[in-house]
């Protein structure tokens, strides 16, 4: 015969595991966070360059622009850091861009942190690489529309 555990033992544990399986959700959530915004600062910052780069291009037509990003990079990195808000709406200040996506990606990442991390980490840069391109050809789409 089996031994017979009380109800009690049983909502003990399965409240235990639920409270750690949160706790590594909210983790998950954060530490996807904190990635996208290292990614979305880095990705500002090579934008910002290359607005400079195609400024002096602009005043100084024997400048060399090999500095310069590629078209398709630059959409890319507004893509990856101003998402949405940044194809929809251009001309917005980039920073509620960058939080709307930082939210996004944070909840994106702890809804995968249920899953196993070695799962849950390429999904999460998949994931994140097919977003980036999406909101980069809406963005360049919209850009010649309007």
């Amino acid at each position: 015969m089996e031994k017979v555990e009380p109800l009690s033992y049983r909502k003990e544990i399965v409240s235990r595991r639920s409270g750690v399986e949160l706790r590594g959700m909210v983790f998950a959530g954060m530490l996807g966070t904190a990635v996208f915004l290292v990614e979305a600062g880095a990705g500002e910052l090579v934008l910002r360059a290359d607005r400079l780069c195609q400024g002096i291009r602009l005043t100084n037509w024997a400048f060399n622009p090999r500095g310069c990003q590629p078209e398709a990079v630059a959409w890319f990195l507004r893509g990856l850091s101003r998402g949405l808000v940044g194809a929809l709406r251009p001309e917005l200040t980039p920073l509620l861009g960058v939080v709307s996506m930082a939210v996004a990606m944070g909840l994106l990442a702890a809804l995968l942190g249920a899953l196993p991390a070695r799962r849950a980490i390429p999904s999460f840069f998949v994931l994140q690489l097919v977003a980036a391109m999406i909101f980069a050809v809406l963005g360049y789409i919209l850009f010649f529309l309007t």
